[in-house]
């Protein structure tokens, strides 16, 4: 279910930049958007590391916590930009 959702917050992500590429107005949401992407790519493979290298339960959660974030943040700002260009 998590990869689901991350496949589609994925995908969305990519939707919004290439659909604001050609909307200069909004380059600062692109920018935006991008580094969402790659902070939620971070957190995410942070936390499979953590978990693969057995790292104590205080570190998995604030990873998981961190990704749960970045990947909200990323879906929704994603949106936003395909309304706004749409």
């Amino acid at each position: 279910m998590v990869v689901v959702i991350r496949l589609v917050g994925s995908i969305i992500a990519i939707v919004a930049l290439v659909l604001i590429w050609k909307a200069h107005q909004y380059n600062t949401l692109w920018w935006v958007i991008l580094v969402l992407f790659i902070l939620d790519w971070m957190t995410a493979e942070a936390v499979r590391n953590s978990v693969k290298m057995g790292s104590g339960k205080r570190i998995e959660n604030i990873w998981t916590v961190a990704n749960m974030v970045t990947t909200l943040a990323c879906f929704v700002v994603s949106i936003i930009g395909i309304v706004l260009c749409v």
